[in-house]
């Protein structure tokens, strides 16, 4: 226990060779440098046992006390000590006991009146005690919380260049309640003053600023490649392979994107930026929405679709956009409904958590790493409930794409991507949550595998959806469309009639007892067609003559 986060009190060791004589009395093993190296620095406590005042209040002074003391007891040799406390204790009795009688005359009582059961002259007299204050033999005397105050010096050991001394650095002024100092300086090992007691500084641990700007990077070129594919939809929207694939929900679907790309930014903002519970807000919002539009946009492709291609009775069925954007938007204020209540209820507020333990920068200060975080009340239920209202609706999404599936006519709609998008979707989603609940305080490594899974996620929906119809429209050109599809109808035709012919007529019998209702016939004539490798997309191109938003077909 030595160093410069050490310093030693001792108590009335004034002689600064008092560690001699005990090395020489107590056979100490240590050295005495050594010891000297120890105790150099230490503080003791002292002074003058009598008042330095020539007003006292027996009006004696300390010459004076001392040859009376001697004169009464002459067999005294050392005086200075538990006399002068004994004398001036005498003295505050006296005042008190003075003060208590003319107290107790004003109410027609005496001192002679007390007793031991007598609660009130005691109490006074207690009183009068502790609000003696004067100057006696030793010094002033007065009381603070039963303890009598008095003038302490405050002495130093300091033993440099060879020599040892004890040096009054500072005195205790009990009248005035300060230390005064004396013009000996304190010396401290070390050269500063060590604390006495253990100092714990939190360190804030945040997302790095690299790891922010990369992932920034990364969410500006997603936000970028989704204003190209607004731009394509805008400027080519009445080019049949974005015609009839429904350019407004296409838009809704890319205003998801980039609100998911946000969500990337959002993410990674510290709380020294803006209000962690704004923050954390910002993020819940802008990843629900950015989800439930682009996802929902997808859907509802998918759904239309599938009521189409679904669709066994002999009539048209009219799905218009404005249908497509009603389902949107139902999905939308589902989840935009949970939020608000959840917001309401249970706001999130700011929490701070602990990372790992505590490590000493030195003797005297602890670094303990913290992070802040948003939590609210029942976070655990609140969040599994947002996570299954849009698990749901993958799983329904995941049924239509299924059910979808054979369905490839690409300048009617999606579905094939619509399904991969699904899928993927899925995957990256399942992936995202159970990850995030693992990563806790490693932040930087939590943030940019969130990041990259909703770049990553976002990016291939978007590229799945827009890229085969770039794909096909580099490759089509009108000039060449009219005969393209005359072609490809007579070739179509042709082949059909072929196939037809080839069907004996014990063929078509054996056929016609398979299907015995409407469903089964569905179905078989629908493998007889796919077997054949129809280009539905050349018969629907020639045969559908509706309006953008309206998609019409008829099935037999």
């Amino acid at each position: 226990m030595n160093g410069p986060e050490y310093a030693w009190f001792t108590i009335f060791l004034l002689n600064d060779k008092w560690w001699d004589r005990a090395i020489q009395k107590y056979n100490v093993s240590c050295s005495l440098d050594q010891i000297v190296d120890t105790m150099n620095g230490y503080f003791t406590f002292g002074g003058n046992p009598f008042t330095t005042s020539a007003n006292t209040v027996s009006r004696l002074t300390p010459m004076q006390y001392e040859s009376r003391i001697k004169a009464f007891a002459p067999g005294l040799i050392r005086l200075g000590g538990a006399d002068v406390i004994a004398y001036d204790s005498l003295w505050t009795l006296a005042i008190a006991l003075n003060k208590t009688e003319a107290n107790l005359k004003a109410s027609g009582k005496s001192l002679s009146d007390f007793n031991y059961t007598d609660q009130a002259i005691r109490t006074l007299l207690f009183n009068n005690i502790h609000s003696t204050s004067f100057e006696g033999i030793s010094g002033h005397v007065g009381f603070v919380n039963g303890s009598r105050l008095k003038d302490i010096e405050i002495v130093q050991f300091q033993a440099a260049n060879g020599t040892r001394k004890i040096k009054p650095v500072a005195k205790f002024q009990a009248s005035t309640w300060r230390i005064i100092n004396h013009s000996a300086k304190i010396l401290w090992k070390g050269g500063y003053v060590p604390t006495d007691t253990v100092t714990t500084i939190e360190s804030i641990v945040e997302i790095s600023s690299i790891a922010f700007a990369i992932m920034v990077a990364l969410a500006i070129l997603g936000i970028l490649l989704a204003i190209s594919f607004l731009t394509v939809n805008i400027t080519l929207r009445k080019r049949r392979i974005i015609k009839m694939s429904s350019p407004a929900i296409n838009n809704i679907f890319i205003l998801g994107c980039v609100l998911c790309y946000l969500s990337i930014v959002a993410f990674g903002l510290n709380g020294s930026q803006i209000p962690l519970s704004s923050i954390c807000n910002l993020q819940v919002w802008l990843l629900t929405l950015g989800f439930s539009i682009g996802f929902g946009s997808l859907l509802a492709k998918t759904w239309r679709v599938y009521r189409i291609f679904t669709n066994k009775k002999r009539i048209k069925v009219l799905i218009r956009d404005h249908q497509l954007i009603s389902v949107t938007a139902f999905i939308l204020a589902i989840n935009a409904i949970y939020l608000i209540v959840w917001m309401i209820v249970a706001p999130f507020r700011t929490s701070k958590f602990l990372i790992g333990q505590p490590t000493y920068w030195n003797s005297s200060i602890l670094i303990q790493k913290v992070y802040y975080a948003c939590t609210s009340h029942q976070l655990y239920i609140w969040l599994p409930v947002l996570y299954g209202i849009n698990f749901l609706l993958l799983i329904f999404g995941t049924f239509l794409a299924w059910e979808t599936r054979h369905v490839n006519i690409p300048a009617l709609n999606d579905s094939r991507y619509i399904g991969m998008s699904v899928y993927n979707i899925i995957i990256l989603s399942v992936v995202g949550v159970i990850f995030s609940q693992f990563t806790g305080s490693q932040l930087n490594t939590g943030y940019i595998v969130i990041a990259i899974l909703i770049f990553f996620c976002t990016t291939v929906t978007m590229c799945l959806i827009f890229i085969p119809k770039l794909i096909i429209l580099r490759k089509t050109h009108i000039s060449g469309a009219q005969s393209a599809v005359q072609q490809s109808l007579a070739v179509t035709t042709k082949s059909i009639a072929t196939d037809v012919s080839a069907l004996n007529n014990d063929r078509v019998e054996k056929l016609l007892k398979e299907i015995s209702n409407k469903g089964a016939a569905y179905d078989i004539i629908h493998k007889i067609i796919a077997r054949q490798d129809l280009q539905i997309k050349i018969i629907e191109a020639s045969s559908v003559t509706e309006p953008n938003d309206v998609f019409q077909v008829r099935s037999n």
